[in-house]
C-alpha cells in the first residue's frame, strides 16, 4: 500500500479532524418520528490539511503532485501518519486538491489544502 509522502507539516492552526456521521436514518413515519442506528461500528473521520501560513516549497509540491497521481487522486487507498500524534491511519483523498502558487507574506510556495477520509 502507498504511504503518504514525507514533506512538510501542514500548519497547525488550520488543521481539522472532522467526524463523519454514518448514522442511518429511515424516513419520517406517519407520526412524525424518525427511527436510527450506526452505519458502523467504528468512528470514521476526516482530516483537513492546510499549508497557508507556510506554503510547500517547489519540491515537497513537486513531491505530493506526483502521489498523488500514483493514488489516482481519490481511487486508491494509502497509509498517512497523523501530523500531530502519529498514529497511522488508512486513507483516501476525498477531494481533488487545490494549490495555487503564493507569495503574500514574503514567503514563495503552494498554498492550498488536502482533505483525506479514513477507510
Amino acid at each position: 500500500m502507498p504511504t503518504f509522502p514525507s514533506i512538510q507539516l501542514p500548519d497547525a492552526g488550520g488543521f481539522k479532524e472532522i467526524p463523519i456521521d454514518t448514522t442511518i436514518r429511515s424516513g419520517a413515519s406517519a407520526g412524525g418520528y424518525v427511527q436510527t442506528r450506526a452505519g458502523h461500528t467504528r468512528d470514521l473521520f476526516q482530516f483537513y490539511l492546510p499549508w497557508e501560513a507556510l506554503p510547500l516549497t517547489d519540491a515537497d509540491y513537486i513531491t505530493l503532485k506526483a502521489f498523488i497521481s500514483t493514488v489516482r487522486f481519490g481511487a486508491v487507498e494509502f497509509t498517512w501518519t497523523h501530523s500531530f500524534t502519529h498514529t497511522e491511519y488508512t486513507v483516501r483523498f476525498r477531494e481533488v486538491p487545490e494549490f495555487r502558487l503564493n507569495s503574500d507574506g514574503g514567503v514563495p510556495g503552494w498554498s492550498g489544502h488536502v482533505l483525506l477520509e479514513e477507510v
